[in-house]
């Protein structure tokens, strides 16, 4: 499968949301509360993740044929705060490649972040390891991992 990685320009910023808010709706939610739920589409909106692409957060995303079908965002180049593909698209490697993007302009040795109870697996099978025990923060579940490189 032919894509592509690239910087998120700011007038694509709405797609990739809705990307996301679908993939979560589809994979995530099913393993939170409401109030677990409103976390998510509180941090995970346009207004709030464009404030944050103002100070520490970068996003990148895969398309195919212009197609956003993938993203990824870090803050301060070390911490995953979103990582989310199109389920038409799973499978293709395309997850891993954002990470190893993200690995590429990282200016220290590791990448950190909190895996939701869905993507565990998926972390584990690229080389993460948990930090502790699953946790929970405003009805978010997560697990804290690190990738050392």
């Amino acid at each position: 499968m032919n894509y592509k990685i690239e910087k998120l320009k700011i007038e694509e910023l709405s797609e990739t949301l809705k990307l996301v808010t679908c993939v979560f709706d589809e994979f995530e939610k099913p393993d939170y509360s409401e109030e677990g739920v409103n976390s998510f589409y509180k941090f995970a909106n346009f207004d709030n993740i464009s404030k944050c692409l103002k100070e520490n957060f970068e996003i990148y995303v895969a398309k195919v044929e212009n197609k956003i079908v993938g993203m990824i965002c870090v803050k301060d180049r070390q911490h995953i705060n979103l990582l989310f593909v199109d389920k038409e698209y799973h499978r293709n490697g395309i997850a891993k490649n954002l990470v190893e993007k993200v690995k590429s302009i990282s200016q220290v040795n590791f990448l950190t972040l909190n895996s939701s109870p869905y993507a565990i697996d998926f972390y584990h099978k690229i080389g993460f390891k948990d930090e502790s025990e699953m946790q929970e923060i405003d009805g978010i579940k997560f697990v804290p991992m690190k990738l050392n490189f």
